[in-house]
């Protein structure tokens, strides 16, 4: 069901806001830019995942009973990729120095990345029965 993509998305995205507004707030030093910053992100992130999700679901490579651990590590690598120029134009606009902008898009990527890696393992255990053409 396409609709299952929107509630892995939204709570995939929810998991992560939290820390990321964290983080920014250390390389902000502003409440208010930081939730303006991590509101920006993520409303982008969301629609660049639930695309990226589509894209993994119409080839099986990997597809074992859910997403082998081989694929799951694909699928954060090329979800990583994707995200990470946007997160270096939207961090360095908000910090105005591309220093900051480069460390804190490199801390968010890397914690995201482990999160990402959590969050599939869980769900592909949960959800077995999502496989290619089922979406």
């Amino acid at each position: 069901m396409k609709s299952s993509l929107w509630v892995k998305a939204i709570w995939f995205r929810l998991s992560v806001m939290a820390v990321d507004f964290v983080i920014l707030s250390f390389f902000l030093d502003s409440l208010f830019l930081s939730g303006m910053a991590t509101l920006l992100r993520h409303a982008i992130q969301t629609l660049l995942y639930w695309y990226h999700e589509r894209v993994w679901q119409r080839h099986d490579w990997g597809m074992e009973n859910g997403d082998t651990k081989w694929r799951t590590l694909a699928k954060t690598g090329t979800f990583r990729l994707l995200t990470l120029g946007k997160d270096l134009l939207v961090i360095t606009f908000f910090t105005a120095q591309v220093t900051r902008g480069l460390t804190a898009t490199l801390i968010i990527a890397l914690v995201n990345s482990v999160i990402y890696y959590i969050f599939e393992r869980i769900w592909s255990k949960r959800n077995t029965k999502m496989t290619p053409g089922n979406y």
